[in-house]
């Protein structure tokens, strides 16, 4: 069951220790790290030139992929929080603030900042309306089945049962 906002990202994006390209052509690896767009953190590239590893290469092993993915869900946390608002977001369970955190994480920079209506609807509380504008977007058309998973976060508050 899925409990933790590390846990639904890493439900949604697999897991690969070898660099591979993704969907857009795009190389990435360890938990949806785009290697193209995305940076390292100082602090985890010197870990893995501590142990001889280019990161575009690979293999990566787990602490680092996990330390890498923790950085990125970070990030993510800190662009929802600040699309959402820092009052709205401070008065969110850990499941919603989960599912806007999977969205800003799969979208990238800005990405959750252009759904004003899903925004504004989380600042209200309408949950239905929040879910509803997820399920309306290109997003969704996209990314169908994290889509449903985020948008049923939305609408009750609660992990998905998966």
């Amino acid at each position: 069951m899925i409990t933790s906002v590390a846990a639904l990202i890493e439900s949604h994006e697999g897991r690969r220790a070898v660099p591979y390209p993704d969907t857009r052509g795009r190389l990435t690896c360890g938990v949806g790290h785009c290697l193209d767009t995305n940076i390292i953190w100082p602090g985890v590239r010197a870990r893995f030139a501590a142990l001889g590893i280019d990161p575009r290469v690979g293999p990566w092993p787990d602490e680092l992929i996990d330390a890498v993915r923790d950085d990125d869900i970070s990030e993510a946390v800190d662009e929802a929080a600040m699309d959402i608002g820092a009052e709205a977001w401070n008065g969110l369970n850990a499941q919603r603030q989960a599912a806007l955190t999977d969205m800003a994480f799969e979208m990238g920079e800005d990405g959750l900042k252009k759904f004003e209506h899903l925004i504004a609807a989380v600042q209200l509380g309408q949950w239905e309306n929040a879910a509803a504008e997820a399920l309306a977007s290109a997003w969704a058309a996209e990314v169908p089945a994290r889509a449903k998973t985020d948008a049923a976060m939305l609408r009750t508050g609660e992990w998905p049962n998966g």
